[in-house]
């Protein structure tokens, strides 16, 4: 089974986040998880163990609240363009991050590597570039920078046959 780590979004943001990217995504692209921030990438576990859930439990105990501050839209290209706003990399949420992937690597069969942390919200993904040039522009005018308190966790699962993540169990933080 997969699972990864994450920030979910506040109701009220996801809303406007969901509505951006079901008008705004293609066809190739299904959204398998809720608009929320990776913290800890999709990883390989053989099961979830209490001793996994405790150790996550245990680290976000020592880390407080702490505001997410979402800021301007930005785009890469893999082998498709991806159009995300960008977060704000704070040293409480950068150190929560390498502190749950830490964690995490003693309990994963097999980890994706980030290779540089680089927080953000996906908006549309799998896109071409005739499909990127027309939707950037309308998704940068409908995007708002705002901020929220990020106060838990959660931990998602998918099973290898299902097409979408479950929240699994969440960790409140402090």
């Amino acid at each position: 089974m997969k699972c990864l780590i994450a920030i979910l979004i506040p109701e009220e943001i996801a809303k406007e986040i969901s509505s951006i990217q079901q008008k705004y995504k293609n066809e190739e692209w299904n959204i398998a998880l809720p608009p929320h921030i990776t913290l800890v990438p999709p990883m390989e576990v053989t099961e979830l163990t209490p001793e996994m859930l405790e150790a996550l439990e245990k680290e976000t105990k020592v880390t407080g609240p702490f505001n997410i501050d979402l800021k301007e839209i930005g785009h890469f290209q893999n082998e498709y363009f991806v159009i995300y706003q960008n977060v704000e990399v704070s040293p409480s949420l950068a150190g929560l991050a390498d502190e749950l992937t830490v964690v995490s690597k003693t309990f994963a069969v097999s980890m994706k590597e980030y290779k540089e942390f680089h927080p953000h919200m996906t908006l549309s993904n799998d896109l071409n570039e005739e499909e990127f040039k027309d939707r950037y522009p309308r998704i940068e005018k409908k995007i708002v920078e705002r901020s929220f308190v990020c106060n838990r966790i959660a931990l998602l699962l998918r099973e290898q046959n299902e097409d979408k993540w479950k929240i699994e169990n969440t960790f409140e933080l402090g």
